[in-house]
């Protein structure tokens, strides 16, 4: 009885670490897809802005004009904070992800400006 009790425990831990990897891996590749998924909206807004005299598009002209099919989001499903012209990058928009928590302005937001 002891012995199956030590190989159920021996079990729980084994898949307790497998848990915990694979959330950690989950929580890396969601923050992967942010970072892509801001880099390329800037390059969009940075492309718009080339071709329009500088003009900053708004997000409901784009819907309207289809180049975006929805509002753009994160993994995590919060909206993008979009500030046009931005204040750290005046040829495109500063675009940040709010992050894991959807609160911008603490650590884990991810800002267009800070990519390369």
């Amino acid at each position: 009885m002891i012995e199956i009790m030590l190989v159920l425990a021996l079990i729980g831990l084994i898949m307790g670490a497998i848990v915990i990897g694979s959330r950690r891996k989950t929580r890396d590749a969601q923050v992967q897809i942010a970072k892509l998924g801001v880099q390329q909206l800037s390059g969009l807004f940075f492309n718009h802005r080339l071709a329009n005299s500088g003009e900053c598009p708004s997000i409901k002209k784009w819907l309207e004009d289809k180049p975006l099919k929805s509002e753009p989001k994160d993994p995590w499903g919060h909206p993008l904070v979009i500030i046009c012209p931005g204040e750290h990058d005046e040829g495109s928009a500063d675009i940040i992800s709010p992050g894991l928590d959807g609160e911008a302005g603490n650590q884990d937001d991810i800002e267009s400006w800070k990519l390369e």
